[in-house]
């Protein structure tokens, strides 16, 4: 992150400085600015202007793959912007709406440290709220004007492009407040620690039906909040996964042209992500007793488990939802609807009584044991799927069994 060094050009208790102190911010307003600075300054010697070299302090920082602060530093450099991006474009780019604006993509490189950038901030923002940060929205309008008449005030949206740089500033002033804390450095800086009038946040939440604990939750408020979004006409998604987000159980997943079609269909960002990061073959080889038997025309791509998460936490983000990790049960959020996926405990389960389970009954269809030649399609035995689990156990179980009787050799697999 760079920005601008005004202290490099306007020096301590010059007259510039003195002016400064008196105006003491910027005003911005519908018609007109009101700088802080000179225009020659605030619009030019101190702004990061395109295709200028500047002096600015740069806050370094180094995340891994999770979002999280592995290292950073403070330091003062000459900077130089190769394009001038607009936040809507930029925005309808990431969010698969448009094509990269022209700037970005005349920039060699700049497309992928863009698309970097956004994955990085997407990542610190789900951390944050792991750790209990808030969802806090402000509402801002923007005047549009005819001529010299404001016609209409239009609600400025949020959106990807904004929230890389609101992200990046978040995790910058930390490292700076460090930096400062470290070397003995004296800063203002505002710090929320406990709300004063928390019993009386714990009273608005009963009214709603939520119930807060006595000391302050960071998180429980924070569920509260999502909560209350819902007397907005714009609905609110949150996802709670109690492992981490590239936790894989398995090593490859594999989809056929029909699912690929589906997912063209219905998620065409998704559909581009994957068929640009999958391997594809379209014929398969079946190796039996020394011959092998091609069929083509049965299109199939695959890739790591790990590639199709981060591609779908990817674009949950893009859509605005919120991936909460490592958090088990907090299913007592009052949403309007929950759905609980493979993997919620049959304790669950019964504490929460809007969660439905369901299990299919269904006959062993398309398995084939080559060994033995028994095919499981005319089995008349019924297994129930209540996980994929169950359906592996019941199989391993038909072949100790099998092994027992010495109708197949013992492999140990």
């Amino acid at each position: 992150m760079a920005i601008a060094d005004v202290d490099s050009l306007v020096k301590k208790n010059s007259a510039i400085d003195r002016d400064a102190q008196a105006n003491t911010t910027s005003i911005y307003t519908a018609a007109r600015i009101f700088p802080m600075l000179p225009l020659k300054l605030s619009t030019d010697y101190t702004s990061l202007n395109l295709n200028q070299d500047r002096l600015a302090v740069v806050v370094d920082m180094t995340l891994d793959p999770e979002g999280r602060l592995l290292d950073s530093d403070v330091y003062r450099a000459a900077v130089r912007n190769h394009a001038k991006l607009a936040y809507n474009s930029l925005a309808a780019w990431l969010e698969g709406e448009a094509e990269i604006p022209a700037a970005a993509a005349a920039v060699e490189g700049l497309a992928e440290n863009i698309l970097l950038q956004d994955k990085a901030a997407q990542m610190m923002k789900s951390l944050r709220h792991q750790e209990g940060a808030l969802s806090l929205e402000t509402i801002e309008a923007k005047a549009v004007f005819q001529e010299d008449i404001i016609s209409d005030l239009v609600v400025e949206e949020t959106n990807r492009a904004k929230q890389i740089i609101e992200d990046f500033m978040i995790a910058a002033n930390g490292v700076t407040v460090r930096f400062l804390g470290v070397r003995g450095i004296p800063s203002l800086r505002r710090v929320v620690r406990v709300p004063r009038r928390w019993d009386r946040i714990v009273e608005i939440a009963a009214a709603h039906a939520f119930r807060l604990p006595k000391s302050p939750s960071p998180r429980k408020l924070e569920i509260f909040l999502t909560m209350m979004k819902k007397a907005d006409p714009r609905r609110s998604i949150t996802v709670y996964e109690r492992n981490r987000a590239d936790d894989t159980f398995g090593f490859g997943v594999v989809f056929s042209d029909a699912t690929l079609d589906n997912f063209e269909k219905y998620d065409a960002p998704s559909y581009r992500r994957i068929t640009e990061q999958f391997a594809y073959w379209d014929d398969i080889a079946v190796h039996f007793r020394g011959t092998v038997h091609r069929v083509g025309g049965n299109g199939f791509c695959g890739c790591s488990r790990r590639t199709l998460l981060l591609i779908l936490q990817e674009r949950a983000r893009e859509l605005g939802v919120v991936l909460l990790f490592v958090l088990l049960s907090p299913l007592d959020a009052g949403a309007d609807h929950l759905k609980a996926l493979a993997g919620v405990s049959r304790q669950e389960a019964v504490r929460h009584d809007r969660i439905e389970t369901v299990i299919e009954k269904t006959t062993l269809k398309c398995m084939y044991d080559v060994k033995t030649e028994h095919d499981f399609t005319t089995d008349p035995r019924v297994i129930e799927l209540g996980s994929a689990e169950s359906l592996l156990v019941g199989l391993f179980q038909e072949r100790a069994l099998a092994e027992q009787r010495a109708e197949i050799p013992s492999t140990g697999d």
